[in-house]
């Protein structure tokens, strides 16, 4: 996902995907998507990046949340593995609502069990993106984390280029 937010389009060129250009969602929500792109066969793939955490590993969606445009056919939740051991007020977007669903405080400790519990209650995804897992520890965390979670799980270090479903 472009770091300034929007959407990333990418064409498939073998063994990895070339980026096309980069889209505001400003463009994008005024129009739609296909709108926004103009021509349908310009991309492989779409990424679109329906909202940001603030920088914060783990995020609790508001009620209006997430903006999905209605082409999507996937919808991956991300949740960064670093936010796990941490106060819930420190490493969660929206501690409040997260602390409030979960029936916990704000500085209660971010645990594998509570996140995969929020995790299966957050809703619209296809499948689950457990990112961060760029330690030894983290990668067993995740792998943990994966058993508890419901449909399809994968486990990566995108700053690091890997990524296993």
């Amino acid at each position: 996902i472009d770091p300034r937010g929007g959407l990333c389009i990418l064409r498939d060129a073998g063994s990895r995907p070339r980026v096309l250009g980069f889209l505001t969602l400003r463009t994008v929500n005024s129009g739609g998507l296909y709108e926004a792109l103009g021509d349908t066969e310009l991309a492989d793939y779409v990424l679109v990046e329906a909202d940001g955490a603030h920088g914060r590993p783990a995020k609790a969606h508001a009620d209006y949340e997430p903006v999905v445009p209605p082409e999507a056919n996937q919808t991956i939740l991300v949740f960064g593995l670093s936010a796990l051991g941490q106060p819930i007020r420190a490493c969660v977007h929206r501690p409040a609502i997260f602390a409030a669903r979960c029936g916990v405080s704000e500085d209660d400790l971010l645990t594998p069990e509570l996140a995969a519990t929020f995790i299966n209650d957050e809703t619209p995804h296809t499948r689950v993106l457990l990112n961060q897992a760029d330690t030894a520890e983290r990668l067993a965390l995740g792998r943990g984390m994966a058993a508890m979670l419901r449909g399809p799980v994968c486990l990566g270090a995108l700053q690091k280029e890997w990524i296993t479903c």
